[in-house]
């Protein structure tokens, strides 16, 4: 929905019942917004081992919060590509060059809640691969790649792929951190997908699945 246009829109028809139904979803999404902030805010306390940590950590989780906003924002919160997404969080470790990054895909427009999410997820796997994986040294990269599954009875998945390669052997870490959490909890709870690691020796895999519906007109999915 066009909250923006349309808010100006019933202020200058003086639509009350339509400002007060405008008013409940802006209300709402900043509600949203405001809890997503203190939840980043407790658990990356909780897993920084020092304030410095804490704020650098923090920093960067709501620069990755509010990159896909911006996406967002440009269409009125109506969707956005995963394309657009993928490149607004790699963007601080170099952006898809398709050399050291590499990203291919169908396009996939994204719903809000489904661009915040695997916004955040992205942001984890590439400061992840900063500073343990691929993107850690020189010869490592990265590519990313995905596309749109039938499942043969009228719904479709989004099915994207991870894959790191030349950085440092990769071992299973002992503990699940923060981080990876979050990523379990953007895509399995908040979207209904699922996440498979392979912690391979030549660098990090991960799958992602993504319920999605059905397509649009312009051939694109949502």
């Amino acid at each position: 929905m066009r909250v923006i246009t349309d808010a100006i829109r019933a202020l200058l028809t003086g639509d009350e019942e339509r400002q007060s139904l405008l008013i409940h979803e802006l209300n709402h999404r900043v509600k949203n917004t405001l809890a997503t902030v203190q939840s980043l805010a407790i658990q990356t306390m909780r897993s920084s081992p020092n304030p410095e940590a804490f704020q650098f950590n923090f920093m960067a989780r709501l620069m990755a919060l509010s990159a896909t906003r911006d996406l967002l924002t440009r269409t009125y919160w109506e969707s956005t590509t995963l394309h657009d997404v993928l490149q607004a969080e790699l963007r601080p470790h170099g952006g898809i060059d398709q050399q050291r990054i590499k990203a291919r895909g169908e396009t996939v427009k994204l719903k809000p809640q489904q661009a915040l999410s695997l916004g955040m997820a992205f942001h984890e796997l590439a400061t992840n691969a900063t500073k343990y994986g691929a993107l850690s040294a020189p010869p490592g990269h990265l590519s990313v790649d995905w596309n749109v599954e039938s499942l043969g009875n009228g719904s479709s998945e989004l099915l994207l792929r991870w894959r790191e390669q030349g950085g440092p052997p990769v071992a299973k870490p002992e503990r699940r951190g923060f981080g990876m959490r979050l990523i379990d909890r953007s895509i399995a709870h908040e979207l209904g997908g699922g996440i498979e690691m392979n912690h391979a020796s030549t660098g990090l895999e991960c799958l992602i699945r993504i319920p999605l519906a059905k397509p649009q007109g312009d051939g694109s999915w949502t």
